[in-house]
């Protein structure tokens, strides 16, 4: 009782399996995920030690779990996992080389050679970390690049890199960012070739800047911005500056006000359609509105009466 472990089971009912392994006393499974092609389940647990949570994968058919994770220093711990698109890698963070230094490595999937993947930190960096409620660290769709946040270089200044996820050497995705600036938030195209960002204030001025995955100049594509959502067809990025909602092409062009009466308490309330032709949102009384991402006449969808809580998340169906 109060122990969390791992099952599967038939969708159409049979015989739960446990997955993960035998638990030391007091240990648990803390959170776990599927593999996209649903072969293999990736769960975080202090299985082996009480109190010091590392990786575990194992066969959704069942089987024995194996660590993903190198040795971790004593009081370290893994903290958050992605798995690659196409199933055969997990990126992790983790304190795992030295205590309250975060960084990113990368495993195959069944076990075997961990890489870490940021660049050397300076004293006090932390890799992966990210503001705004982000992860810190993104797969591209391909599998190929991981994008992520580092102080790496200088301690307290988040800025922003691609690495490829077998491992190599980090490439900064900017120029060099004046004193007290931050890269504070970014987004990736769902094709894997352009990187968003939003830093203040940034290189020649605060604003959202555009970059290839690679590396390369920045260009600056709108004053500034936060809450940033690229579209599914990555042609426009939507995002909140100050009480307005806008867009702006990923390639650059014309900044469009959406509605100038939006809130940013509830970003996560701000949601594009599937086929990215529309924006669902609530503004700042608390209404839910749609609106074209290239601009147009916001309509309302349904008013919030006074004596409920406001929209907090929105989903749209897959057909929009």
């Amino acid at each position: 009782e109060g122990i969390h472990e791992l099952f599967r089971v038939p969708i159409e009912g049979g015989a739960p399996v446990k997955l993960s392994g035998e638990l030391v006393s007091g240990g648990e499974i803390s959170s776990f995920t599927i593999s996209p092609d649903g072969q293999t389940a990736v769960y975080i647990a202090d299985q082996d030690v009480d109190e010091v949570d590392e990786l575990f994968s194992v066969p959704v058919a069942g089987g024995a779990p194996v660590k993903l994770n190198g040795p971790i220093v004593a009081g370290g711990h893994v903290h958050k996992v992605l798995i690659s698109p196409d199933s055969s890698t997990v990126v992790y963070r983790a304190d795992q080389d030295a205590i309250y230094v975060t960084e990113l490595y990368s495993v195959p999937i069944a076990g075997g050679l961990v890489t870490r993947l940021n660049g050397d930190l300076t004293v006090g960096g932390d890799a992966g970390i990210g503001d705004q409620g982000q992860d810190g660290f993104v797969i591209t769709s391909d599998g190929a690049t991981v994008v992520y946040l580092a102080d790496q270089e200088t301690d307290g200044r988040d800025e922003l890199y691609s690495v490829p996820i077998g491992g190599g050497s980090p490439t900064k995705l900017h120029g060099e960012l004046n004193e007290g600036t931050d890269v504070a938030e970014f987004a990736v195209t769902p094709d894997g070739s352009t990187v968003v960002f939003a830093a203040w204030p940034v290189i020649e001025g605060s604003g959202l800047f555009a970059t290839i995955i690679g590396g390369g100049p920045a260009q600056k594509i709108a004053e500034s911005g936060s809450d940033l959502q690229i579209s599914p067809d990555g042609v426009r990025v939507v995002f909140h500056s100050s009480n307005q909602l806008s867009s702006v092409p990923v390639a650059g062009g014309t900044t469009t006000v959406l509605d100038d009466q939006v809130t940013i308490d509830y970003p996560e309330a701000t949601t594009i359609s599937p086929d990215s032709l529309h924006v669902v949102y609530r503004d700042s009384s608390g209404i839910l509105r749609s609106v074209a991402t290239s601009g147009g006449t916001p309509i309302t969808l349904n008013l919030c009466p006074p004596w409920v809580s406001p929209y907090t998340s929105i989903e749209i169906s897959p057909d929009s």
